[in-house]
C-alpha cells in the first residue's frame, strides 16, 4: 500500500500517522519524496514505534541484530548530514528504556541546520523581490508580465516564513522541556577487537543495550545506579583495557553520541 503524505520527518504529526497505520496492521517499508509504502503485518500492530535521529555516517547495522527490534526503516534526510530511523519494538519490551539512543540533541541540531537554510533562502528571495520591484519601477508597462512572478515570490516568502517559525517552535520545545533525572547513561568503549558483547557478563552493573559502532568506538546505553568510577573500573578490568578507553556520558553530558 502506498500513501502520499507531506510530513516533516520526525514530526509529531508523522509519528501519529505511522502509529495509526501500525495499529491497523500496516508497517512502514520505505518513504521517499512523500510516498510512504506499507506492507500488511498484523503481527506488529501491537509493537511500539520509535523514531530516532542519527548522523548520516554513523553505523547502525548492529541495530538490526537486536532482538528487541522487529523491523527498522532507515532514511537519509535530504540537504543535511543526518538520517532518521523508524524502528518497531517488541511488544513485550515497550516498557523498557529506549533501545536506541535518546537523540533529541541530534534532532535539535538537524532542525537548526535546516532552519539556517530556510533563513538563507528567505534572504535570497528578499533580494530577488527587491530587484524585481526595482525593475517594475523602471518600466510600468511590464507590470502585467510580472504579476505571476510577484505572486510566486510572495508565496515563497510565506512558505519560508511559516517553515522557519515551525522549526523555531519545535527547537524551543526541546529547550523548554524539563529533563528528568535518570540513571541511564551512554557508555563508549574504545576496543580494537570486534564489538565486545558485555551485556550478559556485566549484567550486574545494570540494564545494557548496544546501540552502534563507529570505527573502534562501541556505543551502549546503560541504566545503572553504580558510580562512574565503579563502572569504568569493572568494564576496563573485564575487557583488559585502560580506564581511559571507557567513557561514561550522562544524559546531561556536554556532547551527544557521534561528536567524538
Amino acid at each position: 500500500m502506498k500513501k502520499f503524505k507531506f510530513f516533516f520527518k520526525g514530526s509529531q504529526s508523522e509519528k501519529n500517522y505511522l502509529t495509526k497505520q501500525k495499529d491497523k496492521g500496516f508497517i512502514l517499508d520505505s518513504v521517499d519524496r512523500g510516498v510512504y509504502q506499507f506492507s500488511k503485518n498484523d503481527q506488529l500492530n501491537n509493537s511500539s514505534l520509535q523514531v530516532e535521529f542519527f548522523e548520516a555516517d554513523m553505523e547502525t547495522k548492529g541495530l538490526a541484530n537486536n532482538n528487541l527490534i522487529k523491523k527498522i526503516v532507515e532514511k537519509d534526510l535530504v540537504s543535511s548530514n543526518y538520517k532518521i530511523i523508524y524502528s518497531y519494538l517488541n511488544e513485550n519490551n515497550v516498557d523498557d528504556l529506549n533501545v536506541l539512543n535518546d537523540t533529541k540533541d541530534m534532532e535539535e541540531n538537524y532542525l537548526r541546520e535546516i532552519r539556517k537554510k530556510f533563513i538563507l533562502l528567505y534572504q535570497i528571495s528578499t533580494v530577488v523581490f527587491v530587484l524585481l520591484s526595482f525593475m517594475l519601477g523602471m518600466n510600468e508597462r511590464t507590470f502585467d508580465f510580472f504579476l505571476i512572478p510577484i505572486f510566486l515570490m510572495f508565496l515563497t516568502w510565506g512558505v519560508l516564513t511559516i517553515g522557519t517559525w515551525k522549526f523555531t517552535k519545535r527547537i524551543n520545545s526541546f529547550t523548554n522541556n524539563e529533563k528528568s533525572i535518570s540513571p541511564e547513561r551512554t557508555v563508549i568503549i574504545t576496543y580494537e577487537k570486534e564489538r565486545p558483547e558485555i551485556e550478559s557478563d556485566l549484567s550486574y552493573l545494570g540494564s545494557w543495550r548496544y546501540s552502534t559502532s563507529k570505527k573502534n568506538s562501541h556505543y551502549y546505553r546503560l541504566s545503572s545506579q553504580f558510580s562512574e568510577t565503579q563502572l569504568k573500573n569493572d568494564i576496563s578490568s573485564y575487557l583488559d583495557i585502560k580506564e581511559d578507553d571507557v567513557q561514561i556520558i550522562s544524559n546531561f553530558g556536554l556532547a551527544p553520541i557521534g561528536y567524538f
